[in-house]
């Protein structure tokens, strides 16, 4: 610390970090442990406000192996890595919405169910998003038996097909 009366003080302290690169890394290599060594169904999860991330992983995580985009550019670039069985997409989200989003996966897979969560609800919404690829969806605020449920039964049904 640093001090002159009359002209003020500069303080210095140190903040311990880790480079976003390393993290990123770090999680990288976590998920692929988690793929291997589990029998867990693997759910990719879009969502860019992180406190529905962390409700849907209070509902989900115990069951699924969850792993989250937090905007669609992410969701396309991680569905290869982390060979989900389900997407849940998020609809308004940054850099790329959920729409664009599903376009980019369904190019990947036509198999891989993805269950659209989104505040919007009128029934022209709901015309839209299954008609962009999306299997199914979900209105927000999330009902916690209905996304298990439906969860549940998309994972169910897609394994019916392979």
């Amino acid at each position: 610390m640093k001090s002159e009366l009359g002209k003020g003080s500069t303080f210095y302290f140190t903040i311990p970090y880790t480079p976003i690169e390393d993290l990123k890394k770090r999680s990288v290599e976590a998920k692929d442990v988690v793929k291997l060594a589990s029998t867990k169904a693997n759910v990719l999860v879009a969502e860019d406000n992180e406190s529905n991330y962390k409700l849907i992983n209070a509902i989900l995580g115990k069951t699924y192996n969850l792993f989250h985009a937090w905007n669609g550019r992410e969701a396309v670039e991680m569905f290869a890595q982390c060979n989900p069985q389900l997407v849940i997409m998020d609809i308004n989200m940054p850099e790329m919405n959920g729409y664009e989003a599903t376009a980019e996966i369904r190019k990947m897979s036509a198999e891989v169910p993805i269950l659209a969560l989104t505040a919007y609800a009128y029934a022209s919404d709901e015309e839209r998003i299954l008609s962009s690829g999306m299997n199914s969806y979900m209105s927000k605020p999330i009902n916690m038996q209905k996304l298990k449920t439906q969860v549940e039964t998309l994972i169910k049904n897609s394994f019916a097909f392979m």
